[in-house]
């Protein structure tokens, strides 16, 4: 009877961290709450994605964001970069954490957000706080008769977003503005690395360039910025100007069109 028991005290205290030993070895349980997303966006896909930064474990979800709730998981104690995304409308999410635009598409509306954290006890608590990763610019037209004849196209070498890192990805953003049933166009750009964002106005065979990303820098526009604020274009093709605002700001510049 004493080897049946020491037999079965050995295959516990392999199988199991006991209270009086150093538990760092032992998995610990992490609880991410991902319900803020919820109040900014009701539908679509949330990828979140779990890696240590040593390069030992990882791990992906892909959850609908109506069902966004809390994600457990149970890993190795060590430190993590967590980062999540939602609002893709076209292409999956990849595995390297990079959501790409489609072609001759505005921006989707993603909403993403990027953290360390640290597991090292039983049960670690994280809430992730998510992020507005695109702009809506507003383009409208001082004149009556606003653009009609016009066709007004967005353009820019950047057109998705590495949300591991919460930067512009080189993707080509080549968007046909469509106006709504108001008449007003609009369009969603991702964040941008460089000024080479432009807006240009094709009438009568000749383009007239906007360089809105060059404006936006002069104004100390911050596309780092955790949330990016959206942006109206004034236009007024008479006296060939254009006039930015930033929402939010109380700032307003007018630049010449060339």
């Amino acid at each position: 009877m004493r080897n049946i028991i020491a037999i079965s005290a050995l295959f516990l205290s392999l199988c199991s961290c006991a209270v009086i030993e150093d538990r760092m070895p032992c998995p610990g349980r992490l609880k991410i709450d991902v319900s803020d997303l919820r109040g900014r966006q009701g539908t679509g896909n949330l990828r979140l994605d779990l890696f240590a930064v040593d390069g030992s474990w990882s791990a992906s979800r892909l959850v609908e964001v109506s069902d966004a709730d809390t994600l457990v998981f149970i890993v190795p104690k060590t430190e993590y970069t967590v980062c999540a995304s939602s609002g893709q409308r076209h292409p999956q999410f990849s595995n390297t954490g990079i959501a790409l635009g489609a072609a001759g598409s505005q921006a989707d509306s993603l909403f993403a957000f990027s953290d360390r954290l640290m597991v090292d006890g039983e049960e670690t608590d994280y809430r992730g706080v998510f992020h507005k990763n695109f702009a809506t610019v507003t383009v409208v037209s001082t004149i009556y008769g606003g653009f009609n004849g016009m066709t007004l196209i967005a353009k820019s070498p950047f057109g998705g977003l590495d949300y591991r890192n919460m930067t512009a990805v080189e993707n080509t953003f080549n968007c046909i503005l469509v106006p709504d049933s108001e008449g007003r166009y609009a369009f969603r750009m991702y964040r941008q690395a460089d000024t080479r964002m432009t807006l240009v106005i094709r009438a009568e065979g000749f383009d007239h360039i906007i360089p809105v990303g060059e404006q936006l820098k002069q104004m100390g526009y911050d596309f780092s910025s955790p949330d990016m604020a959206d942006i109206t274009v004034g236009i007024d093709i008479v006296s060939m100007t254009v006039a930015i605002t930033v929402a939010e700001w109380n700032m307003k510049r007018v630049y010449t069109i060339i």
